[in-house]
């Protein structure tokens, strides 16, 4: 796929169909948007993100490596703040794409600032919001998006590591229990792991 799509294709009877989007409609002039959405419209391509979510590079200070996806690195941080200095996951396009040439390795980070970008969008969106975010759903930090070999995003630092990881542990040592359990707290029900 070379990701080059006309807005219209013709399916085998010769009838045009409309290929927008779905999320396009979300972005309409009449629907009340979110100031977080703006952000979204507009895309980053190592421009600012704004002020409330751009990092200043300096003030971040990655320390070690702590996890590895397809398209990135997670490495543990320190973020200086005004008041302290805050523990953080960076993550970051690999250091070593494992490519041959520079040409295909230039492509493959290429794809990783993308899909990295992809996942800034999601986290905006999600802390736009009016509350701010959801109590169970990471929050970001911020991001570094104007420089174009320091692209990474910043979110809070889980000390247990990944959901994936924990629950797999828990699965394999059979500590998994798989039911509703009620507490006495604001939402009443959490699930029992």
């Amino acid at each position: 796929m070379n990701g080059m799509y006309s807005k219209y294709s013709v399916d085998n009877n010769g009838k045009e169909e409309d290929n927008t989007n779905r999320n396009e409609k979300l972005f309409s002039d009449n629907d009340e948007s979110h100031e977080g959405d703006k952000l979204l419209k507009e895309g980053h391509d190592y421009k600012a993100i704004g002020e409330n979510f751009e990092i200043e590079p300096d003030k971040l200070v990655i320390m070690k490596p702590i996890g590895k996806g397809y398209f990135s690195d997670v490495h543990m941080g320190m973020l200086s703040s005004p008041n302290k200095d805050i523990p953080v996951a960076v993550k970051t396009t690999q250091m070593k794409t494992g490519s041959i040439n520079e040409e295909e390795s230039k492509d493959i980070l290429k794809r990783q600032r993308q899909a990295l970008r992809d996942e800034l969008d999601i986290f905006v969106h999600l802390q736009s919001s009016a509350v701010g975010g959801h109590e169970n759903v990471l929050k970001l930090l911020g991001a570094i998006t104007t420089i174009k070999t320091d692209f990474s995003l910043v979110t809070e630092y889980c000390e247990c590591g990944s959901m994936d990881s924990f629950l797999q542990a828990k699965w394999k040592n059979g500590d998994f229990v798989d039911e509703l359990i009620f507490e006495a707290n604001e939402n009443e029900k959490v699930w029992k792991v």
